[in-house]
């Protein structure tokens, strides 16, 4: 299993576009840091990417 690690990502859209690329690559797991506010940021991409599945299906 190959994850995708965002600890040094700085939070805000950076991270965003990070995580969604990665996300749209094939990564299916993301491994966060401890970091709340990072926690918040990241979930904006998957909360997409979600979305796009459920209206694609």
């Amino acid at each position: 299993m190959i994850g995708f690690g965002t600890w040094q990502s700085a939070d805000g859209d950076e991270a965003y576009h990070a995580v969604l690329d990665a996300l749209k690559a094939g990564y299916r797991h993301i491994d966060t840091p401890q970091r709340m506010v990072t926690k918040t940021v990241l979930a904006r991409p998957l909360k997409i990417l979600a979305l796009t599945v459920t209206n694609s299906s």
